[in-house]
């Protein structure tokens, strides 16, 4: 039998042991907060190692997985968690988004059918067990804007997510009603939206980049132009909005010179994660024909080709001038 002093040490040894293990999942929850996902998931592992039965860490670490896109392994160990975690929102949280980080990759029509009940399975659960779950909200509504009808798609029930959101986060609602009515090519209703945005964030690029965008696509060139003067304005190392500006003029047949400019300075920005380089001489090339200069269109569609001989956009173009 323990002595008091032997006991009083033990249940010590137990007390500090879970308070490193309290502080190694804080920890770890700073690292995915940061993005530091596989610092995340060592230290998370560390714990699982000493104390396999941890929750909290076991919730966690399928958390990073999908949040890496290791969707097969964050199911694996999200979906044994059901039997204990029953009410706990954020399991079925992201067990909804594993599952359509699957449904996302695949393209097996059979399986997409699978995989959809269970994304909608999932995250209607999360909601029920909490409504005021705006992540899981805007999820599913990406997800019955998207899906076809007899896996559960609907619009109407995306556009009720949009206004079940509103009162819990204002900006989240208005974004995810600007992405859904630019989906929907609903631009007045988009507009407003991100007008609303503007508002709340006067400083922020995005929102007068995508009002530009919507203006452009109703052909309403003029407050196209003006909206992606606003969004340099505010970020001028913002790539889209020169490329967006420039094809505004391709497409109005104004401000040639200024358009042109501006694609060129897309061009040396070299920003790859915006448009193509390609697909920037492409449209260069048509602002010069535009403008009736003949070789530098020709001058710009090589050079195009040179990054990427497959185009055929470019080579079409390119073989009509030279016709």
């Amino acid at each position: 039998m323990l002595s008091r002093e032997s006991l009083g040490y033990c249940l010590g040894l137990i007390f500090l042991c879970a308070q490193l293990q309290a502080q190694t999942i804080t920890k770890a929850q700073g690292l995915m907060d940061k993005g530091e996902f596989v610092a995340a998931t060592q230290e998370l592992e560390g714990v699982l190692k000493k104390e396999p039965k941890n929750q909290e860490a076991q919730l966690l670490l399928g958390q990073v997985h999908c949040q890496q896109s290791n969707f097969d392994q964050a199911i694996k160990i999200l979906k044994p968690l059901r039997t204990t975690l029953k009410t706990h929102s954020d399991l079925y949280f992201w067990l909804g988004q594993s599952y359509k980080g699957k449904l996302l990759a695949t393209e097996n029509f059979l399986e997409k059918g699978v995989l959809s009940s269970k994304v909608k399975e999932y995250l209607e659960k999360a909601i029920a067990l909490d409504p005021k779950h705006v992540e899981a909200r805007e999820s599913i509504a990406y997800f019955y804007f998207s899906a076809p009808g007899i896996v559960g798609g609907s619009k109407k029930k995306a556009f009720k997510e949009v206004e079940a959101i509103r009162p819990l986060d204002p900006r989240r609602s208005y974004v995810l009603a600007g992405n859904l009515h630019r989906q929907n090519e609903n631009y007045p209703a988009a507009i407003k939206a991100y007008q609303a945005l503007m508002e709340m964030e006067p400083q922020e690029a995005n929102w007068p980049y995508l009002l530009g965008f919507c203006y452009q696509l109703s052909n309403a060139y003029l407050r196209a132009f003006e909206y992606f003067e606003k969004t340099i304005a505010l970020d001028d190392k913002k790539a889209g909005a020169y490329y967006q500006f420039a094809r505004t003029g391709v497409l109005s047949k104004q401000r040639i010179d200024q358009c042109i400019g501006y694609m060129q300075y897309f061009i040396k920005l070299n920003d790859t994660k915006s448009y193509p380089r390609a697909s920037a001489y492409w449209r260069l090339g048509m602002l010069y024909e535009i403008k009736g200069e003949k070789e530098k269109a020709l001058a710009a569609y090589d050079s195009g080709l040179a990054l990427d001989p497959k185009d055929e956009k470019l080579a079409k173009a390119r073989k009509a001038l030279k016709e």
